[in-house]
């Protein structure tokens, strides 16, 4: 894992923006400050009023739902099949 070459290498504390999962945490050997940047680009101007939030993948849907919330704007989810 990346924190833990981080930690090895001395850094004592990682930020991330936007992970993926809350359970990057956990498996660190490091403190690590989670942050996001869901409402700075939600406050953005310009939103088209037929605008879709989309998730490319199943992992994204719960971020692609918080944008969707902040911009009261419809989610599509894309399902790779595979």
């Amino acid at each position: 894992m990346v924190a833990d070459a981080l930690a090895a290498s001395g850094a004592q504390r990682l930020v991330v923006v936007d992970p993926h999962t809350a359970a990057a945490d956990a498996r660190a050997g490091i403190l690590v400050e989670m942050l996001t940047a869901v409402p700075a680009p939600a406050g953005a101007q310009g939103v088209a009023g037929d605008a879709v939030v989309v998730a490319p993948d199943l992992s994204a849907v719960r971020l692609a739902e918080r944008y969707a919330l902040l911009l009261q704007r419809p989610v599509a989810v894309v399902r790779k099949a595979g």
